[in-house]
This record gives structure tokens, sequence and C-alpha cells, in this order.
């Protein structure tokens, strides 16, 4: 009788020391809701209210007419209404379906933004003088170097990618992908904050080295961001399969990344280096 109350009393207490371990297993594990923990939806945000604040700025100056700041303003609202979009259909988890993924959603996704403003940009005669007058900060084509400090100080936004690294530490993130693509972004956004603080922008600034930095910003995402992606998605590309996957880039709300945030940051670095060349050569 003793041996069999014995018997009984085992498994409850290994039954309580199996739920504990699994509990402290649960604890252990990276909780999940820390993936949408995403400064992504501000760093847009914050990319719209600069060009946004630049556009009244010049206005108020009279640097910009009405025709030339509300092309700025239309874009604005275009790209809001594209941001809008992306958002659901990575909410409604598109981009994460394999057909979707396997159509090399890395090498085309990104440019859907860029083609909407480069054909914008094509199309308008005041959205080319705009931008051009924004960036340079004067109507006569001559450029202010002293505003390009705004410019830097938004790609200094990048080091915002350490994120992305502290996720992967936690087991929500890919790793080669952490290190290959945020990394180097991050140090990006590092050398805005450096470029500042040490030098500053004046006039005796050299331009040409202005624009290299920013094609360096540029080169960063384009090409080679797009090829770590794309290398660890679907398809003929794939060389390694990574767990997490890559495949959790295109989840929500980092999905926001690649689809129009970090987009728009290289069309800013293209925007400076066209206008900084421009200046060089004038």
């Amino acid at each position: 009788m003793r041996q069999g109350e014995s018997a009984a009393r085992e498994p409850l207490l290994d039954g309580g020391r199996s739920h504990q371990g699994g509990s402290e297993s649960l604890r252990r594990s990276p909780p999940q809701w820390k993936k949408w923990v995403s400064m992504l939806p501000l760093l847009y945000i914050l990319e719209v209210a600069f060009i946004v604040a630049l556009t009244v700025w010049r206005a108020e100056d009279g640097v910009l007419n009405d025709a030339q700041a509300w092309s700025i303003y239309a874009l604005a609202i275009v790209m809001s209404a594209y941001f809008l979009l992306a958002s659901l259909l990575g909410y409604w988890g598109v981009y994460t379906r394999a057909k979707t993924q396997e159509a090399y959603i890395a090498l085309w996704l990104p440019f859907v933004p860029v083609v909407i403003a480069l054909v914008w940009f094509a199309a308008s005669a005041d959205l080319r003088v705009a931008l051009a007058r924004v960036v340079d900060g004067t109507a006569d084509g001559t450029l202010r170097m002293g505003d390009q400090k705004w410019f830097i100080a938004l790609q200094g936004l990048r080091v915002l990618a350490l994120g992305s690294i502290i996720k992967e530490r936690l087991g929500l993130f890919p790793f080669w992908f952490a290190y290959l693509t945020a990394l180097p972004d991050f140090l990006f956004g590092l050398s805005a904050w450096i470029l500042l603080a040490a030098f500053g922008p004046s006039d005796a600034t050299c331009a040409t080295a202005l624009a290299v930095w920013h094609l360096v910003g540029f080169v960063v995402i384009v090409p080679f961001s797009m090829i770590v992606l794309q290398s660890g998605l679907p398809g003929v590309f794939r060389i390694h399969s990574p767990k997490p996957g890559n495949e959790l880039i295109y989840e929500f709300p980092m999905s926001l990344g690649p689809s129009i945030v970090v987009p728009i940051f290289v069309m800013y670095n293209l925007l400076c280096a066209w206008r900084l060349l421009v200046a060089q050569q004038a």
C-alpha cells in the first residue's frame, strides 16, 4: 500500500517538475511580442516630415512658388498612400507567401517607391525644380553647403539599424542579414554624426567628397543588401537557409524596411549626390 501511494505521488511530483521546467523554458525563449517593436513607422514619419518641413521653409523664403511646393506635398501624399498599402500587405502576410517570395521579391520590391518617384520626377518640371531648390537652398542654382547638415543628420537616423542587430541577438532576426546589411547601415549612420561633429558642412567643404559619401550610403543598400537578402530566400539565388530565415524580414512591421523606409533613405542619398555634383561642376 505504501508502495502504491509512493508510486501515485511520484507522477505528481514529476509532473510538477516538468511544468516548472516548461515555464523556465518559456521564460528563456525570446518573447515574440518583441518582433512587433520597430522604429520603422517612426522613421517613415520622420522621412516625410523632413521633406515637408524643408519645403515649407523654402517656400517661406521665396525659393519655391506655390506650384513647386505643392508638387512635393503631392509626392509626399502619394508616398504616404503607398506606405499605407505596404503596411496592409505586410500585415496581411502577402509578402511572406511562398509565391510572392519565389518571385524574387528582394530584387524588385524596393524599387516600387523609387519608380513612383522617378516617374513623377520625369513628368513634372515643377517637381524637378522644387527638389533641386530644396537641396540647394537657393533659387539661382547655387548650393548652400551649410544647409547640407540637415540631410546628413537625416542619414544619421540609420544608426537605428542597431535595433536589427539587437533583434538578432534575441533570435528574432537573420544572422547574415544583420551583420552584412544592418551593421554597415548602422556604421554609415554613425559616420553621419561623426561628419557633423568633426567637420560640419560649410562653403569650404568639398562637394565631391560629400557626394561620394552619399553614394556610399546608396551602395550599402543597392545592390549589396538586396543580394544578401535574396540569397536567403526561395529561388535560384538561394545559397543559405539561416535560422531564423530571411523570410522574417517580410513580416510586418519589418516589411516596411525593404518596401519603403530604406528606399526613401537611398533616394535622399541620390538626390543630394546629384545636386552636390552639379554644384561642383558649376
